[in-house]
């Protein structure tokens, strides 16, 4: 039987940030029982290091997470975590909490067969008429088998109608 130490377990995680419209991807080697579990526990850590005065400030990091399970069959597998500073919530000091909320589907599964285990936005985009292509992408066409376009980046996805 072969044992496994933390450090044999590594997690992808991309950097967008919206402001600059750049993408880059980063292999991380697991350093302790938070990051090998992913997820919430994970996302907690990772909030931890990127702390805010003010949760709508355009640093503020959204933080969307698999845990260790995701793409899998056990109960928990269906889910995707996304963490970020809440406006509502505050510390004894004042300051924004950190919160998370999850979702259930195969978007986590997707992810995981693309080998991302979690994305962290930052930035803020004002209008869409403002927004250039990002400089590099996630995925380019044949990419990932079944998929036809990209995930990020595309030319060809339609703009979001205008309100009026």
């Amino acid at each position: 039987m072969t044992t496994t130490s933390i450090s044999d377990h590594a997690f992808t995680r991309y950097s967008i940030d919206l402001t600059a419209g750049d993408i880059s991807s980063q292999s991380h080697q697991c350093e302790d029982l938070e990051d090998v579990l992913g997820g919430i526990a994970r996302g907690f850590k990772v909030m931890e290091n990127c702390p805010v005065s003010d949760a709508y400030a355009p640093d503020a990091t959204l933080l969307m997470t698999l845990g260790v399970l995701s793409g899998s069959n056990a109960m928990t597998g269906l889910r995707t975590y996304f963490l970020a500073y809440s406006p509502l919530k505050r510390s004894l000091t004042g300051l924004p909490s950190a919160m998370w909320s999850a979702g259930s589907g195969k978007f986590g599964t997707k992810l995981r067969y693309l080998d991302v285990d979690e994305i962290a936005f930052t930035g803020r985009r004002t209008t869409q008429q403002d927004a250039t292509p990002p400089r590099s992408q996630l995925l380019g066409p044949g990419a990932a088998p079944g998929l036809s376009g990209q995930l990020c980046g595309s030319s060809d996805i339609p703009a979001a109608p205008a309100r009026s």
